[in-house]
């Protein structure tokens, strides 16, 4: 079976360059443009179901999709953002002078990194992981649009990729409302194309490389 992770639209704290982790922020005006697109993206394609991360940048930048399709837009608390504790709501300038080492990790081994206080990476990719499982074992005909994040998506590249979140690190930043098509078979996740963002045209935002 076939999922869609949608990574949602550029946030207020993307766009303030804050690590929002489980904070619960809004889309910009940028980012409720980039979800019309994609909307548009699944126009023509067969969908069984709509998940997304409970938190609102998320439900926001696949409500169209789940509205055009007339399904429930269902949240998922297991989709959500790594937890990331005292860095929450920190300017991700701030973090290299309040947690150096911490940071350095993240910076040059994030597959190994742990915010001070949250989740590790590994531990956010595994959850992200299960839950999709769990989704995919409910819809054995599929396919699914699962709204995330870009954490999330990095992690579960790794995971599915190499078999571990260690390697993280080489895997790409998915960009905000880019698509990721993966296939679900024989109890293995197999990533068909990441980050596909030709439905946004000029609207591409990505991460900069210091974050």
């Amino acid at each position: 079976m076939r999922i869609y992770l949608v990574r949602h639209g550029e946030s207020v704290t993307n766009h303030t360059r804050v690590f929002a982790g489980q904070t619960d922020v809004e889309l910009t005006e940028l980012g409720h443009r980039q979800a019309a697109c994609v909307t548009e993206f699944f126009k023509d394609i067969s969908i069984e179901a709509v998940y997304s991360s409970d938190l609102s940048r998320a439900m926001d930048t696949v409500r169209g999709v789940a509205e055009q399709h007339g399904l429930p837009l269902v949240p998922e608390k297991g989709l959500r953002e790594l937890y990331a504790g005292q860095w929450e709501g920190c300017a991700f300038e701030e973090l290299p002078e309040r947690y150096p080492a911490e940071f350095e990790v993240w910076r040059n081994d994030i597959g190994n990194a742990c915010p001070v206080g949250g989740e590790s990476t590994a531990e956010a990719a595994k959850r992200a992981d299960a839950t999709l499982r769990r989704l995919a074992a409910q819809h054995l005909e599929g396919p699914l649009v699962a709204a995330t994040h870009g954490g999330i998506i990095r992690g579960l590249l790794a995971l599915w990729i190499t078999g571990s979140v260690a390697a993280m690190r080489s895997m790409e930043w998915a960009p905000n409302a880019s698509v990721t098509v993966v296939d679900f078979e024989d109890d293995e996740f197999r990533v068909v194309e990441p980050g596909i963002v030709t439905h946004l045209g000029d609207l591409v935002t990505e991460l900069p490389k210091t974050v």
